[in-house]
């Protein structure tokens, strides 16, 4: 899980560190981090929970290499997380490392591990913000390719940092001599030059994604108007953000616009406003036969109030006989 999340992390961050290569621009995310999920905010809560994930198995590591394999992907995924702008992917990692560290019989451990994991992760993070091209859409595209290619190096740099913390040495592991005033050290399952190559391996993995971005881009020229044109049906699926607008318009957005055209043409004219039109016509057509019944004439009167006493009567002798 740690690593399928740092291989995405890592592609999102390559279409923002070389714009001039591999950057897409989105109309709707606007300058947000988003490929190739399509969501930033999604985007984003995968970042942090792999950046939650890598803060756990560093404090659940028991030998130097399983803490320097899990360490050094933090600053590609704090960097991800920042060029997401998404303000609920730190509010869900914030969340998530209170909650971990409350519930963790070990917070002490736990705390630690995100302190020392927290370092290299904060630098990416500053470094990031420190450039105004990769964090504004007014910048030249030629600055942003420059400052994209120095943050790139950057990190590579922070996550070989992130790497060291589990090196190995004689005393311990750099994150084991930290952790040893509140932890005894242990010794390690490996130590030596295999444990050095394993965690040299780590790093190595961690940095491959803007590696193989520079082989696949960075050595030949590329046509501008080739940027963001799908080559392969995979590439258009991620383009298209897996059709999900697409979808959700056919499925939900065109069924409830033309359900509410026929209630405003069809049903809203004829059934509401004929019922209450109706009922106004049927009291206007009840009052002009009424009205016929007032004449102003006093013999016409006379001759009701006539006809009104014999019907009485009428009753009277045929009810009572």
């Amino acid at each position: 899980t740690l690593a399928g999340s740092t291989a995405i992390a890592s592609y999102a961050l390559t279409t923002r560190l070389f714009p001039d290569h591999v950057g897409t621009f989105d109309s709707v995310a606007g300058y947000r981090l988003a490929t190739p999920i399509g969501y930033w905010n999604a985007l984003g809560l995968l970042a942090a929970i792999a950046l939650l994930l890598s803060v756990a198995l560093v404090s659940a590591s028991r030998s130097p290499l399983s803490a320097t394999l899990v360490a050094a992907p933090a600053p590609l995924l704090a960097a991800t997380i920042y060029f997401t702008f998404s303000r609920g992917s730190w509010l869900a990692l914030a969340t998530g490392l209170i909650a971990a560290i409350a519930l963790d019989p070990r917070r002490l451990r736990l705390s630690i591990a995100a302190a020392v994991v927290g370092i290299p992760a904060a630098a990416a993070v500053y470094l990031g913000s420190r450039s105004e091209a990769l964090t504004h859409q007014h910048a030249t595209f030629v600055r942003a390719t420059h400052d994209g290619h120095r943050l790139a190096l950057m990190l590579v740099l922070l996550t070989v940092v992130a790497g060291v913390l589990g090196v190995p040495s004689a005393h311990g592991t750099a994150f084991a001599r930290f952790l040893s005033p509140v932890l005894p050290f242990k010794e390690a399952e490996h130590g030596g030059v295999t444990a050095l190559a394993l965690a040299a391996v780590a790093v190595v993995v961690a940095a491959s994604g803007v590696f193989l971005a520079w082989l696949m881009y960075g050595r030949r020229p590329v046509d501008p108007a080739t940027i963001g044109v799908p080559r392969t049906a995979v590439h258009k699926l991620l383009l298209n953000k897996y059709y999900v607008d697409e979808i959700y318009d056919a499925l939900i957005v065109q069924p409830i616009y033309r359900g509410s055209l026929w209630l405003a043409r069809v049903f809203d004219p004829r059934v509401i406003d004929g019922l209450v039109n109706g009922v106004a016509e049927m009291i206007l057509g009840w009052a002009r036969g009424l009205r016929r019944l007032q004449t102003g004439f006093v013999m016409n009167y006379a001759l009701t109030m006539l006809v009104g006493a014999v019907a009485v009567i009428a009753f009277l002798l045929f009810a009572h006989p």
